[in-house]
């Protein structure tokens, strides 16, 4: 049934009139009277012993996603079911790609999720599921098609603060940059489902919060992370540049495309410390350029991607404003 729904193996690209026709024959209501069933395990259709309750949970989600992919009425349909979804969260990823495939690119539904549903997600991160799915649906609730959701972003902040020392990953004492040091040694980050990529989806939240210029959003997040910590963290040798590219994203939008420009800003240590690594950073870059060695990925990622077009911006925006 999942297969029916997309056009190509990879599943990315809905089938609109195969949505309609399993719409139209009741195969999600089949489907969500399934996960109802409180039986533990179930015999297997092809003979050959019994197919364990979470893992037809599993399936039974997987066409749920695939079922809603791009399809507004059919996100409507399953969106009336969403806290039933809700009770599902820990049997695994697909269930998370379920609930944030009801909310793709759907303004509308993402204006009508209750404190409490938003809440569930948190509360589950905080129990250590700790998870990049789960990333995905709050950032998904806060951003639509580039537009932010102001209503979303705060709520989700709030929650996140309510429960910090269970939900946030931030590394910011010594013995979470010494854990953080120990996954990176172990090359945590190479494994989408791991803590330090966690992480850095994290990092993209808290950012995705304060898209918009929204000066409350900007204040929790400030809280959260201070120009100290930013700076800390961007001149660590420990730390890799995956990780600086997202805080390099997550300043940018704390501390300057902010609603209320901060006390200081441009005459605080701080910010040219940060602007000093930068340049060391670019200097490195250009000196593999001249030696005519290709830089490393992840400095041409960080340099390209990230330092220059915040220098570009930020320069252009303020150099005037503030009498730089």
């Amino acid at each position: 049934l999942a297969a029916l729904c997309t056009k190509d193996a990879d599943g990315l690209e809905n089938n609109a009139e195969h949505q309609r026709i399993l719409t139209n024959a009741g195969a999600h209501a089949a489907v969500i009277n399934i996960i109802q069933i409180p039986v533990t395990r179930f015999p297997n259709p092809e003979g050959n012993g019994i197919i364990m309750r979470e893992e037809l949970i599993t399936l039974c989600f997987t066409f749920l996603s695939a079922f809603s992919r791009n399809h507004p009425g059919n996100q409507a349909l399953l969106f009336k079911n969403l806290d039933l979804f809700l009770q599902f969260l820990t049997v695994g990823q697909e269930v998370g790609v379920a609930i944030k495939e009801i909310f793709h690119n759907n303004r509308t539904l993402c204006t009508q999720v209750t404190d409490t549903q938003v809440r569930a997600v948190v509360n589950v991160i905080a129990e250590g599921f700790k998870y990049p799915h789960f990333i995905d649906i709050l950032e998904t609730l806060c951003t639509q098609q580039g537009v932010s959701l102001r209503r979303n972003q705060t709520l989700v902040l709030k929650l996140l603060l309510e429960k910090q020392s269970d939900a946030l990953v931030l590394f910011k004492d010594a013995d979470g940059q010494e854990q953080r040091n120990s996954l990176i040694k172990n090359e945590d980050y190479l494994n989408p489902n791991s803590l330090l990529y966690f992480h850095m989806k994290q990092l993209d939240l808290i950012t995705s919060c304060a898209r918009g210029k929204i000066y409350e959003a900007e204040a929790m997040c400030q809280s959260l992370f201070s120009m100290g910590d930013i700076v800390q963290q961007l001149n660590d040798p420990q730390n890799i540049r995956a990780i600086k590219c997202h805080l390099v994203k997550l300043m940018d939008e704390v501390y300057f495309e902010t609603e209320k420009q901060v006390d200081n800003m441009f005459k605080n240590t701080e910010t040219w410390r940060v602007f000093k690594h930068m340049y060391l950073e670019v200097s490195d870059f250009i000196k593999s350029l001249v030696a005519k060695m290709r830089p490393p990925d992840d400095v041409n990622e960080y340099v390209c991607e990230r330092i220059l077009p915040f220098l570009i911006r930020f320069f252009e925006e303020h150099m005037d404003k503030s009498g730089i």
